[in-house]
């Protein structure tokens, strides 16, 4: 009797996991409304069991241009804007990618070889928010990115985070949006 209930049991185990994961596994689109009445499909996919990866979708299930030039300006203001005395430039190399070939060029072509400081000093910037101030879609746009910024100077840690924004001219090469020009504008006030 007892071999017959384990027996039961793994059966039962093996047939919620083959009814189960395939249902885990698949994406599952849920459609809203968003503040402009019109619907969205948001697709949700799980691709492990550590996490989730997600992303928002217009009804064609293809990104928006606002949507991948406000991705672009989040992830290009922190990699641009997160330096380190104990990796000269590196911020500039890893926020290469996001630039037109034209800004990249004059980019790397300005990196000068630095010894590594003594003693620590950078700068770690956290992108807030993003306004977009002028978007031609497919063409070009500029876009204002708020950052949190927070300076480490010698080991002190006494040196409060500001805001600063991040003034950016953005172009689509080759069908694919890029970063044609940074400026940092006036430091805020400590947060």
């Amino acid at each position: 009797m007892r071999r017959l209930l384990i027996t039961l049991g793994i059966a039962v185990v093996i047939l919620a996991l083959g009814v189960g994961l395939p249902g885990l596994l698949r994406k599952k689109s849920i459609t809203s409304t968003n503040t402009a009445g019109t619907n969205q499909t948001n697709t949700s996919t799980v691709t492990n069991f550590a996490g989730v990866t997600s992303s928002n979708t217009n009804i064609n299930g293809v990104l928006s241009d606002e949507q991948v030039v406000t991705n672009l300006a989040l992830t290009f203001a922190e990699r641009y804007g997160t330096v380190s005395n104990q990796n000269p430039n590196q911020n500039l190399i890893d926020a290469s990618s996001l630039m037109t070939a034209q800004y990249r060029r004059l980019t790397l072509a300005g990196i000068r070889p630095m010894a590594a400081a003594k003693t620590y000093e950078g700068t770690t910037t956290h992108a807030v928010a993003v306004r977009i101030d002028k978007l031609t879609p497919g063409l070009r746009g500029t876009v204002i990115v708020t950052t949190s910024r927070q300076d480490f100077r010698g080991g002190r840690t006494d040196l409060a985070p500001y805001r600063q924004d991040l003034s950016l001219s953005v172009q689509a090469e080759d069908a694919t949006w890029h970063v044609e020009s940074a400026v940092w504008l006036a430091r805020g006030s400590a947060l």
